[in-house]
C-alpha cells in the first residue's frame, strides 16, 4: 500500500472515531437532558406544594373569626383558619388516595404487559431457533 493510501486509511479511522465519539456525547447529553428534566419537573412540583401550603398558612393567619359550621347531627363554632386547614388537609388526602390508586393501577397493569412480553419474547426466541435450524 502506497503512503497517500495509508493515510488516508488512517485519516478515515480518525474521522470514524471521531464521529464515534460525537454520537456517544450526543447520546449522553440526551441521557443527561432527559434526566435534568426529570429532576426539574420534580422540583417545580415541589416548589408548587410547598407554595399551595404557604398560602394556606397565609390564608389561614388572616382569618381568625369564628364560624358555625352545621354537620349533619351537631354544630360547632370554630375559627375560620382552622376551617380552611381541615378541608385543605382533606383535599390533599384525598388528591394523594387518588393519585396512589391511579399509581397501583399502573403497575398491576404493567407488569400484566411485561408478563406478556416476556412470554412473547420467548417464543420468538424459539421461533428464530427453528428457523434457523429450518435454513440449515
Amino acid at each position: 500500500m502506497s503512503r497517500a493510501g495509508e493515510s488516508l486509511s488512517k485519516n478515515i479511522q480518525t474521522i470514524y472515531i471521531n464521529d464515534l465519539f460525537q454520537n456517544v456525547f450526543i447520546i449522553h447529553c440526551y441521557i443527561h437532558t432527559f434526566l435534568l428534566g426529570v429532576a426539574m419537573k420534580r422540583f417545580l412540583t415541589l416548589i408548587v406544594t410547598v407554595f399551595l401550603f404557604v398560602i394556606a398558612i397565609v390564608l389561614g393567619l388572616k382569618n381568625q373569626q369564628l364560624m358555625n359550621v352545621d354537620y349533619l347531627v351537631a354544630q360547632s363554632e370554630i375559627r375560620l383558619s382552622t376551617l380552611l386547614a381541615i378541608t385543605f388537609l382533606l383535599g390533599f388526602v384525598v388528591a394523594v388516595i387518588f393519585g396512589v390508586f391511579f399509581y397501583l393501577k399502573l403497575k398491576v397493569i404493567n407488569r400484566k404487559l411485561c408478563k406478556i412480553n416476556k412470554k412473547q419474547y420467548k417464543e420468538l426466541e424459539q421461533l428464530r431457533i427453528a428457523n434457523t435450524f429450518e435454513k440449515e
